[in-house]
């Protein structure tokens, strides 16, 4: 072996599996065999290369020019059309020149195939020298059929090779193909079509992801389950590369082969690019579409944005309403998205309720930000599915090309953490990534750790913030708030945990113990001899969707003998909406046994007061930011004062949320409001501190005369 060979087999461990296998083949070849390599084509020779010209010409890392430097006249074009990714005909030369025992009659025909790395790009070129017999020297065969050339080493190559038309008709097919599958040249099939499975091969998806792929990218991976010649299937990886013709129209698709090392379960594996539910493209187009766009946009020196979409609670639809509702919501989801965007715009399911959105061309981050709200608003929309009047949510996180990263991993693990902090603050919401939020993402990793472990620690407390009525100018109502009184960082308010504690599924144990805690600090002031005053208790969507709540309310008002009005359920409103008819069915039942229902936060998710006028409730609390704006802002009063004369009308009491000034107060005084809660009348109190607020507080206090 020539000594370039053992310098390219040092440097090779980088190389796709592919080029790996010519390297391997050609060591072992006796057609004569040189692979040039980078951008100074650097060589590497089997023996019987070396044979067929001189030893000594061959020394390591010498270049193909300098190789072949009295034929570079005659092949310099076929040189320069394969690495520009074209097949170039082979060249008739007389190899006598490169020898030093010239025989003017050593005739051959050069022969020079590009080769492409995994991104589609010529990694180097396979040169071969195929010798002309005296009696064919003289004729034009070898130019008549340029497979004749190139048959022998594809042959010989441990991977199977075919060659496709646009329409699947298979052009070409090596011996190890057949031999992979089982075929004879006799029977291999006519059509790619004939070795897809059934299920597969005359699915829309199918055709679609073949016409779209020649415009969109020129090289890609799938794997695919063929047919073999018994009828069985196996699992096998692909690499694909699509060529075009002159016209930049479809000339024909060349197809890399190898046995997958995963088993055919007889089930679709990866098989389309596009998603059999939502017809959107799929995580294995996900790849080739976002690589696509990076390159437009490094060319262009233009921004694209990636919006990685989460919709909330889906589970919770999924199990409550089962897998079909669930199949026709992402549906449905799918379809707002596709509508809401540009026709340049791309929308990629990437697996269950998550969802990749790529913004190409994006001038700035207002454009980025009103189009994630527009997505925002349009998933949220009520719909009505199986019977079943649903809304959903979603959280949005925005990573930037080439601001945050110009790699697409990087840019998928940005957009999936600014997610994170989305939901973290909200569960409609939209982030950009910035640094800062790499460091608060493992900050909640380790605090979702200490989180599961409070509840055995018995580290969570409940206390309980006053609820005043503006016309008798008593407490009326408690609300039961938890904290988490943590070790190190103190008291903490639920704001800052109970998003994650829905995450990591810890919201249902909160929800047993704060109704557990209530009631036995109700049974303990009834044996003291206190006032007994309603207490609210916040419900997540979760515990809505399960009977367990109404039975476990039952149980206790069985058990301990306390009335039914001193038990107040609140349920936000973003919560209850995703199964309105579910939800209005479990807030009847609960309203039977004499509980009264809230709802919390309004006017933060989208839907209507009239919408929400269906449910049976008692009460409508009006979001602390509302009122925080109420003074300075006169759309908010506008709103406020709306709010309490509609909830009015639909016989619901209003309470407003987050009252802290005397001027806050005077406004909803005036304008009717029933009920106020907020720090001036108390923040929230340990059962100790409340009872002494209690034994304090006078009306007159905050200036009501009553």
């Amino acid at each position: 072996m020539a000594e370039s060979s053992r310098l390219s087999l040092d440097t090779r461990s980088d190389w796709p599996w592919l080029l790996k296998n010519l390297f391997s083949i050609a060591q072992h070849s006796n057609e004569p065999v040189c692979i040039a390599w980078g951008k100074d084509l650097t060589t590497f020779c089997n023996d019987a290369f070396s044979e067929l010209i001189d030893h000594r010409t061959s020394r390591s890392g010498q270049s193909l020019k300098d190789l072949l430097a009295p034929l570079w006249e005659t092949i310099s074009t076929s040189v320069k059309l394969a690495l520009q990714g074209k097949e170039p005909k082979p060249e008739r030369v007389s190899l006598w020149v490169l020898k030093e025992n010239k025989n003017q009659q050593d005739q051959s025909v050069f022969s020079c195939v590009p080769l492409h790395n995994e991104n589609g790009q010529v990694a180097g070129l396979y040169c071969t020298f195929k010798t002309l017999s005296g009696s064919s020297r003289d004729t034009e065969t070898p130019f008549a059929d340029e497979k004749a050339v190139y048959g022998n080493f594809l042959d010989e190559i441990r991977v199977g090779v075919m060659q496709l038309a646009q329409d699947s008709r298979i052009l070409y097919a090596n011996r190890t193909i057949k031999r992979l599958l089982g075929y004879t040249d006799e029977t291999f099939p006519v059509s790619f079509n004939d070795l897809l499975h059934p299920q597969n091969r005359k699915k829309a998806e199918t055709v679609k992801s073949w016409q779209e792929l020649w415009y969109t990218t020129s090289h890609f991976h799938i794997e695919l389950p063929l047919r073999c010649q018994d009828g069985s299937y196996i699992l096998t990886n692909n690499e694909i590369s699509l060529k075009l013709d002159d016209k930049r129209k479809p000339a024909y698709a060349l197809i890399a082969t190898l046995p997958s090392d995963n088993d055919y379960s007889g089930e679709r594996r990866n098989l389309f690019l596009y998603d059999q539910l939502t017809s959107l493209p799929s995580r294995n187009y996900a790849d080739l579409l976002l690589n696509d766009a990076l390159e437009r946009s490094a060319k262009s020196r233009q921004s694209f944005a990636i919006l990685l979409l989460n919709l909330n609670r889906f589970k919770m639809v999924n199990e409550s309403l089962g897998h079909e509702v669930g199949d026709e919501l992402l549906k449905s989801v799918a379809v707002r998205l596709s509508t809401s965007l540009r026709k340049e715009d791309i929308v990629i399911r990437m697996g269950n309720d998550e969802f990749i959105v790529v913004l190409q061309n994006i001038r700035n981050d207002d454009n980025i930000d009103m189009v994630a709200h527009n997505l925002l608003y349009s998933i949220s929309r009520p719909l009505k599915l199986a019977g079943h009047d649903l809304t959903v949510t979603a959280s949005i996180g925005c990573s930037v090309y080439p601001r945050d990263s110009t790699e697409i991993d990087s840019l998928l693990k940005y957009a999936d953490i600014a997610m994170i902090e989305a939901k973290r603050t909200g569960m409609n919401a939209f982030r950009f990534f910035n640094r800062d939020m790499s460091v608060t993402v493992l900050d909640q990793l380790l605090n979702e750790t200490s989180l599961m472990r409070a509840m055995e620690k018995k580290e969570f407390l409940a206390y309980y913030q006053p609820r005043l009525s503006l016309s008798t100018g008593k407490i009326v109502g408690l609300e039961a708030l938890i904290r988490w009184n943590h070790p190190q960082k103190g008291l903490i308010p639920a704001a800052e945990f109970i998003l994650q504690a829905e995450r990591i599924g810890l919201i249902r144990r909160i929800g047993e113990f704060m109704l557990k805690t209530v009631t036995r600090q109700l049974m303990q002031w009834r044996e003291k001899n206190k006032q007994l005053i309603p207490v609210a208790i916040n419900v997540s969507s979760t515990e809505l969707y399960d009977s367990d709540l109404k039975n476990a309310l039952k149980d206790i008002l069985d058990k301990t003998g306390l009335s039914p009005k001193l038990f107040e359920l609140e349920i936000t409103e973003t919560g209850l909406i995703e199964d309105i008819r579910k939800v209005r069915a479990t807030l009847s039942e609960i309203r039977k046994i004499g509980i009264t229902v809230s709802i919390d936060d309004f006017g933060t998710g989208y839907s209507s007061l009239s919408y929400l006028s269906t449910l049976p409730v008692d009460y409508l609390k009006i979001d602390s930011s509302f009122i925080a704006n109420v003074i300075v802002n006169k759309n908010t009063a506008s709103i406020v004062e709306t709010t309490i004369n509609l909830a009015h009308s639909l016989h619901m009491q209003v309470i407003a949320e987050g009252v802290s000034t005397q001027e806050q107060l005077e406004f909803l005084v005036n304008r009717g409001c029933d009920q106020i809660q907020g720090y001036l009348c108390s923040r929230p109190l340990s059962p100790d501190e409340l009872d002494i607020f209690l034994d304090k507080f006078k009306p007159s206090s905050l200036g009501l005369s009553v």
